[in-house]
């Protein structure tokens, strides 16, 4: 692996001011900058990350808890990827899954060094969050603790604007697919059911309890159609994500 001193033999300047260069410091000139980053990018030279972080006691690593096979996690990762890029973190990523539970992941990330961690729609408790937020800084995302920093979509606006732009299409049976014990979804369940009760009688709305995932949803579904009249079935369909 080329090491920076490589660099700056290539480049024809001390260590030192490649050095100054390669972290982006004040102290060198436009010139020696153009040397040295054509140099580092001829030899496929990479700053040791590691011993960057042994000098400064911080790695600059921010672990993300997301869930596998959702969709908005992927693209909230992609997100965060970008903003970290722009400010010098690396992120390291932990997938809870079927095979590893929340708090695993948790453990994983304080394991490989994140110096702080983002949940993404988590189901830990309070108080299953406290151990970790006693290691390291936790931030959640779409779920909200009391005790944690915690960013949260507004669930109420967006099941108001959606029930409102399904009156205007003249919808007056609405049906919507709840998430069951997934995060969000009591939220917008109460959200739905408000949003018709201010409509006054002139709009019915019912709930079925269809759980996060797409097989429930269709078997949910499918039976209501089944059963109920065609005259009575509603003409538009509130689902809690795009799986449900």
């Amino acid at each position: 692996r080329p090491t920076l001193a490589d660099v700056a033999r290539e480049s024809g300047v001390s260590v030192a001011l490649a050095s100054i260069v390669m972290r982006g410091a004040e102290g060198a000139s436009e010139a020696s900058r153009t040397k040295v980053k054509t140099a580092a990018l001829a030899l496929g030279y990479r700053p040791d990350s590691r011993a960057r972080s042994l000098r400064s006691h911080h790695n600059r690593t921010v672990g993300v808890a997301l869930r596998l096979g959702e969709p908005v996690h992927a693209e909230l990762a992609d997100a965060l990827y970008a903003e970290a890029d722009a400010r010098g973190y690396e992120i390291i990523l932990g997938a809870i899954g079927g095979n590893r539970d929340e708090r695993r992941v948790m453990d994983t990330l304080i394991d490989a060094g994140a110096e702080a961690i983002i949940g993404i729609s988590l189901t830990l408790t309070a108080a299953q969050m406290a151990p970790v937020a006693s290691q390291v800084p936790v931030v959640s995302l779409l779920r909200g603790y009391r005790q944690l920093p915690s960013v949260l979509t507004d669930e109420a606006a967006g099941i108001d604007e959606l029930v409102a732009h399904l009156l205007h299409l003249g919808h007056r049976r609405l049906l919507h697919l709840d998430g069951g014990p997934a995060v969000a979804a009591a939220q917008r369940r109460t959200a739905f059911e408000r949003a018709v009760a201010r409509a006054a009688g002139n709009v019915a709305g019912t709930v079925l309890g269809a759980g996060p995932d797409e097989a429930t949803a269709f078997d949910v579904l499918d039976a209501y159609l089944r059963e109920t009249a065609a005259d009575q079935q509603a003409t538009a369909v509130l689902a809690f994500n795009d799986r449900a």
